[in-house]
Formats: C-alpha cells, sequence, structure tokens
C-alpha cells in the first residue's frame, strides 16, 4: 500500500506520508463444515436456487473477532426492499421485517439438523 501511495504522489509531484490503521480482521468464511450446514439448512428453507454460496466482499464486520475464536459462518439474509437502497449503517436505514422470519428460521432449521441428523 505504501508502495501505491508513494507512486501516485510521484506521479502528481507531491508527497505522501501514510499512517494505516489497523481495524477489523477480514469476514471469512473460513470453516467449510459451518458453510454447509447453512447453506442445508437454508436450502431447505428457500431452494438451493436462494440459497447461495458465499460471495467475496470487501466487508469487515466485528463478527469477524468471533471466527477467530470459533468456527462459524457470516450469512447475508437479504432483507432491501423495493426501491431505492437505504443501506446498513445509515440514518435512512429500513428493511424487509420479514427477513426476520427467514433468518430466525434458519437457526430452527439448523439446529434440527444438527439435533436430528
Amino acid at each position: 500500500m505504501g508502495d501505491i501511495c508513494c507512486g501516485v504522489a510521484a506521479t502528481y509531484g507531491g508527497d505522501i506520508k501514510l499512517d494505516y490503521q489497523h481495524g477489523y480482521p477480514p469476514t471469512v468464511n473460513s470453516h467449510p463444515e459451518c458453510v454447509k450446514k447453512v447453506h442445508i439448512a437454508g436450502s431447505a428453507l428457500v431452494g438451493t436456487e436462494r440459497s447461495a454460496m458465499p460471495q467475496k466482499t470487501m466487508g469487515a464486520e466485528d463478527f469477524s473477532y468471533f471466527m477467530i475464536e470459533r468456527p462459524g459462518c457470516f450469512i447475508f439474509v437479504g432483507c432491501a426492499l423495493p426501491g431505492e437502497l437505504k443501506p446498513h449503517h445509515k440514518s435512512v436505514f429500513d428493511f424487509d421485517e420479514s427477513a426476520l422470519l427467514i433468518s430466525s428460521s434458519l437457526f430452527v432449521q439448523i439446529i434440527r439438523n444438527l439435533l436430528f441428523k
């Protein structure tokens, strides 16, 4: 990162001092057994087509600290309302509350699958 910043500064004839603050670690679903359990439970609830496998994002969450200590799986339930996107962590955030039924049902299904193998 320092090389890139210095290169940009040199390109435009400027000076740069990089003071990078490390923040949250990346949120990585690095426990395939957890991902599989969530995918199986999600498929039972909403169908295989709608229970997609993880996709890469540039997101970082405090949940990443949990997954350092214990196996886990970070999921997106999909709760956007039709129309203009109102993103998380903004004062205008709003969501489709029916997603709460899906997410809570997902946890119940995971537990059922674990108990009744």
